[in-house]
């Protein structure tokens, strides 16, 4: 067994910022177009209704005893369904890399770098993020671990700042165009959640067990990171504006306003974004790296694959649209099926051994 060489906490970091930015940027328009007012109350009926998955997570985590997931399958049930398992989570991140990054490339283009071509953009970011994945787990855990600090503290002062402009009346009534409206939000509310599963293939490298409760707090704090820009955006700008916004969680920077002369401090929202996209993407490569054996080819083959579909041309509102009529919530239900055939196979009886001891 591998020498396991990180804690649950810095482990828990980077799925906090890198699932994070799901929650907290990618998915929020989309939930608003889909749930409008009543968004905010389905990401926490999507929490409720996503716990026996969590847990599901954490009985798979049990049963692997930090071991390697791949070679765990490779052993029990042959190189054939370890290798598909991986292929589909290659496709899976391959896709979750080109979205963070073409979206983080648009709101880079259309923000503060207007003049900059977007291949230079994506081109230089992508590069970065796959020389911190070709460092290891590692850089990546050091990076989360600076970085979120920031982001945090960043995040609460643009809530506290933003307090005299929300009026939290505007979250109700509830259900005024009827209980759809709440099950329409689910599978946006679930993409980033469900990103857990994600855990069972770095538990190897944690020295301590995961448990239920440790699968629940992060679940937590992971929904919180949902709720908090939606109930902002709602409360400050309202349901219908909040939706009609590209990137409702930044336009709340720019209401800031401290005394008479401090104002315009939207710039840390670019700290924030560009923060937060590091880390997921560094992530989402290494683990693609991680699918393909470390290979060498793994990452430069996967890098500009991903640069070919973020210079795709497609245009903004297309995107969006693809996004939310097919991305997330496929995204969602292919994380949900192969969660419970990873649960199956995990927790199934090793016939073999108990002949053997027999």
């Amino acid at each position: 067994m591998r020498t396991p060489s990180f804690s649950l906490l810095q482990i828990s970091l980077i799925f906090i910022q890198s699932i994070g930015l799901v929650n907290h940027v990618l998915v929020i328009p989309m939930l608003l177009d889909a749930s409008g007012r009543d968004a905010w109350i389905s990401t926490i009926a999507t929490f409720l209704i996503l716990i026996p998955f969590f847990l599901l997570v954490a009985r798979s985590a049990k049963s692997l005893n930090r071991r390697p997931a791949l070679e765990y399958l490779g052993e029990r049930f042959g190189s054939a369904v370890s290798g598909t398992i991986a292929g589909i989570f290659v496709v899976v991140l391959a896709l979750s890399a080109a979205v963070t990054t073409k979206d983080m490339t648009t709101w880079t283009t259309s923000s503060y770098l207007p003049l900059t071509p977007k291949y230079v953009v994506a081109a230089s970011f992508l590069l970065i993020c796959a020389f911190t994945a070709s460092r290891g787990l590692r850089s990546v855990a050091l990076s989360a671990g600076i970085l979120l600090p920031f982001i945090v503290l960043f995040g609460e002062f643009v809530m506290v700042a933003n307090w005299p402009h929300k009026d939290y009346g505007l979250l109700f009534p509830l259900f005024e165009h009827g209980k759809a409206a709440l099950a329409r939000g689910i599978p946006y509310a679930g993409s980033g959640l469900v990103e857990i599963l994600m855990l069972l293939f770095v538990q190897h490298h944690i020295a301590t067990p995961i448990k239920n409760r440790h699968l629940l707090l992060l679940a937590v704090l992971l929904a919180g990171l949902t709720l908090g820009p939606l109930m902002g955006s709602i409360s400050e700008f309202g349901p219908i504006e909040g939706a009609m916004q590209r990137y409702p969680a930044f336009e709340q920077w720019r209401l800031v306003k401290i005394g008479s002369f401090i104002e315009h401090v939207d710039f840390l929202s670019i700290f924030q974004w560009v923060s937060g996209a590091f880390v997921r993407l560094s992530f989402t490569l290494w683990l693609i790296s991680h699918f393909l054996d470390h290979r060498k080819y793994a990452l430069p083959v996967a890098s500009l694959a991903i640069l070919v579909l973020v210079l795709y041309p497609i245009g903004d509102m297309t995107f969006v649209s693809l996004l939310g009529k097919y991305y997330f919530p496929a995204d969602f239900y292919v994380m949900i099926a192969m969660g419970l055939i990873l649960l199956f196979l995990f927790t199934l009886p090793d016939k073999k051994r108990q002949g053997a001891r027999t």
